[in-house]
């Protein structure tokens, strides 16, 4: 049975996948004794039996999440997508965590994720390892030999590097003309039947596409720049579609809204598929 992540939780996978561009698979080492961590950080385990999480991982001094299970909190520090997370023990997938965290300075996105990653080796005792092993994976490409984009997939000139690094000085973003129902610059936002993001690159697009289909998804499209894009994977009117038609697709079912709506697709082929294997975890001391 294909393992389906919630929208709430894909959302914030998306957010975090965006705001911070070395999530999709990038290497990230354990931290050591000399690793930088939070001045201060609370850990609390969340019983109310809600579904919905948050994040606020822009914060410019620390990091914050509500009701978040911590396999999505490995799968942000690490940078590893969650279907490529192993060996973990049911209830890190179960289990709901409240943190927050926060600096004595200013922090950079770089040293929010190894602040994070030491978090968890130290409250939840996390020993993980890395793995490649030769899998399929899918390469995303033109669709179109003309190399045509589809009218979903809008070139745009602002850089999110700029506007991530000016949220996180606390400074004002430089100014950027947002199109009609976008979402803001670096963000996405998710339905059962839509993935819409603004001021984002092919790359981060196929690490969201790879994390809602399940698959490594490689970009070989050979776009460059920063990009609009807006993917409806159902026509059907809404009280028809399924609730999760989005997080249950695959690639032969998106292969025609991705042709039609941004002219991409995907081709089927083998590489290095990256593991994150969790050694260890334990749940952590309530404060």
């Amino acid at each position: 049975m294909r393992r389906r992540l919630t929208r709430s939780v894909l959302a914030s996978v998306v957010v975090n996948m965006l705001a911070v561009p070395r999530l999709g698979g990038q290497a990230t080492q354990p931290s050591d004794q000399n690793a930088a961590t939070f001045a201060v950080a609370s850990v609390k385990a969340n019983t109310s039996g809600e579904r919905d999480s948050s994040s606020q991982n822009t914060l410019p001094d620390g990091y914050a999440v509500t009701n978040q299970p911590l396999r999505g909190l490995i799968s942000f520090a690490y940078g590893v997508p969650l279907f490529k997370l192993s060996g973990a023990p049911d209830w890190v997938s179960t289990d709901r965590f409240d943190i927050d965290a926060k600096s004595d300075h200013r922090i950079t996105g770089d040293e929010k994720l190894a602040m994070l990653r030491t978090l968890l080796e130290e409250r939840f005792k996390l020993k993980v390892h890395r793995e490649t092993h030769e899998g399929r994976i899918y390469a995303l490409v033109m669709a179109r030999g003309d190399r045509k984009p589809g009218p979903n997939l809008l070139s745009t000139t602002p850089d999110c590097g700029a506007i991530v690094a000016a949220r996180q000085r606390g400074e004002p973003l430089p100014p950027v003309q947002a199109r009609r129902d976008a979402p803001p610059p670096c963000t996405a936002s998710t339905s059962p039947v839509r993935f819409r993001a603004s001021v984002i690159q092919i790359r981060s697009f196929a690490g969201w596409l790879g994390m809602a289909i399940r698959e490594t998804i490689v970009d070989q499209t050979g776009l460059s720049g920063w990009f609009d894009i807006d993917l409806t994977v159902s026509q059907e009117p809404s009280p028809k579609v399924p609730p999760d038609a989005l997080t249950a697709a695959s690639a032969t079912s998106i292969g025609p809204f991705l042709e039609e709506q941004l002219g991409l697709k995907l081709e089927p082929t083998t590489g290095p598929v990256d593991v994150l294997v969790i050694d260890h975890v334990e749940k952590p001391t309530p404060d």
